[in-house]
């Protein structure tokens, strides 16, 4: 029995959606529910928050996780005066210290 050019691409194109099924994985190739675990870690400075000294500095996604709000909240807190203001430590780096943040947090 001949096989035409189009049944053999379609039974190559099932065989590897069988194999990508029995994977896990999409037609695509790509995994149905990426492990997304790594891209939205927490940072290490908000685990070790505590046994920080009050003299270190910590950055925007820091005081994002320990308020649990966005970006543009946090501003709005320290233009109300409910957050100290951040010290620019260079150019394009902006940071909080962690004494100054403790005291804000326990008010």
């Amino acid at each position: 029995m001949m096989l035409s050019r189009r049944s053999v691409i379609n039974m190559i194109n099932n065989s590897k959606n069988v194999q990508q099924f029995e994977r896990g994985t999409d037609c695509a190739g790509t995994d149905p529910a990426p492990d997304r675990s790594k891209e939205v870690g927490i940072p290490d400075a908000l685990k070790n928050f505590d046994s920080l000294p009050d003299s270190a500095s910590v950055r925007l996604p820091v005081v994002k996780a320990l308020k649990a709000c966005s970006a543009a909240t946090v501003w709005r807190m320290v233009k109300r005066g409910d957050l100290p203001a951040p010290r620019k430590i260079s150019e394009r780096i902006t940071a909080w210290n962690v004494g100054e943040l403790r005291k804000a947090l326990a008010a």
